[in-house]
């Protein structure tokens, strides 16, 4: 059989992995499977009995844990988040008036990709600039942003600032950490940038590749396959055993006539 563990939405809009750590009957641990992504799929191996899920969320943050997703040979994938930048501005290439810049100048390298410089002593900023009025993104949905930058430029800079503002161009509110942030309900339009404060070297990395990730949380994720509204009618567990091996069992009961 395949399982397969999907991480909770919000995990989704920035760098992660994705593990499963298999076991056999006796709580023995055998191998894991990992991706440096959202979503893992993996067959499972001989001797198998148990599977811990596990996941990393790349930045420090507070992180919502709804929406993660377990299932055993199902071939859906839960919703992936959707890059909105070009796809130039994501590879770090194209026309420099793609980023505003302060402290930073920008050139390009034997590869056709574009570097930011800042000297040493000078704080800085990059905004990554749309094409549109204004240079506000329009917001996509309701949902979760979140930058992931090249490591490079991640190890250097000091935090992200997403700021959000209404349909008259009035500013709302902002987020100024590295986290997943959660779309204002009044926002319409945002602006993403980065800060980097001075240090006694000078720093030069490229700007790409880069993702501004945004996901949907409104989606629903699919139902399962077709289980009726169940009620726990009894409950066993092994408390003297530590928690990894831990052997429970719940008893489910399917519910008639059921109403909230």
């Amino acid at each position: 059989m395949t399982v397969r563990f999907t991480l909770p939405v919000s995990w989704r809009v920035g760098p992660c992995a994705t593990r499963l750590h298999w076991r056999d009957a006796a709580g023995v641990y055998l191998s894991s499977a990992a991706v440096t992504s959202h979503t893992l799929s993996a067959t499972v191996p001989a001797g198998a009995a148990l599977v811990t899920p596990s996941g990393i969320a790349g930045e420090v943050g507070t992180y919502p844990l709804d929406g993660a997703v377990l299932t055993i040979d199902d071939p859906h994938i839960p919703t992936a988040p959707v890059n909105l930048l070009s796809a130039d501005q994501a590879a770090g290439r194209g026309a420099t008036a793609q980023w505003a810049t302060v402290g930073f100048t920008l050139s390009t390298d034997a590869g056709g990709y574009l570097v930011a410089s800042l000297p040493a002593n000078t704080s800085g900023s990059l905004v990554f600039e749309p094409a549109g009025p204004e240079n506000f993104r329009p917001v996509p949905g309701r949902g979760f942003l979140g930058p992931v930058l090249p490591a490079a430029l991640r190890a250097r800079a000091e935090t992200c600032y997403i700021t959000y503002f209404n349909a008259s161009g009035a500013f709302l509110t902002f987020s100024d950490g590295w986290e997943p942030f959660e779309v204002p309900a009044a926002a319409t339009h945002f602006t993403c940038s980065v800060s980097f404060g001075s240090a006694a070297t000078a720093f030069s990395a490229r700007l790409g590749p880069t993702k501004l990730l945004h996901i949907d949380s409104t989606v629903p994720q699919l139902a399962g396959e077709g289980c009726p509204a169940m009620a726990v009618t009894g409950y066993t567990d092994s408390p003297a055993r530590p928690l990894p091996y831990r052997n429970i069992s719940i008893d489910l009961t399917e519910v008639a006539g059921a109403s909230n």
